[in-house]
């Protein structure tokens, strides 16, 4: 094996390690808010993006985007979603940066956000990062029940 198929191979090794890792945290999400009471969406590629994402035909060979998570979940005429993720445009360049493992959470009631602003821009980041904790993950909940307390 040359050193560049061995840099390649450990490139790969690591990002397996990764997403595993990021779908153990995805995992404690779900885990908190079926807790919480919601109905939280598990099944098939929920809570990931496809394997295979050619934007409509335009990207060749198509891309793996099952790196970026969600958990979505509903409660009445509620429904949240958590991102591992958000993006965040830099208010100087007008930049947009994606924030891998920082926490953006957004409330919906009866289809309209509770929120202020795109729940894809930094409107609905928290300060709460990858990896979680048991102090993090009951903080998730909090600012969820504080949200949809205040839409009420």
């Amino acid at each position: 094996m040359t050193s560049v198929e061995s840099a390649n191979q450990a490139f790969r090794d690591a990002r397996d390690v990764y997403r595993s890792a990021r779908k153990e945290q995805r995992r404690l999400i779900v885990d908190a808010l079926t807790r919480a009471g919601f109905t939280v969406k598990t099944r098939g590629h929920a809570g990931r993006g496809l394997t295979t994402y050619s934007s409509g035909g335009r990207l060749a060979p198509p891309f793996d985007l099952s790196n970026w998570m969600w958990v979505e979940g509903e409660r009445g005429e509620h429904r949240v979603v958590v991102r591992l993720q958000v993006l965040d445009q830099d208010p100087n360049s007008k930049n947009i940066h994606a924030l891998i493992d920082r926490l953006g959470i957004s409330v919906s009631r009866s289809g309209v956000s509770v929120d202020d602003g795109s729940p894809l821009f930094e409107d609905a980041t928290t300060s709460l990062e990858l990896p979680l904790n048991d102090e993090d993950l009951a903080e998730i909940v909090s600012i969820i029940e504080e949200r949809i307390a205040a839409a009420s």
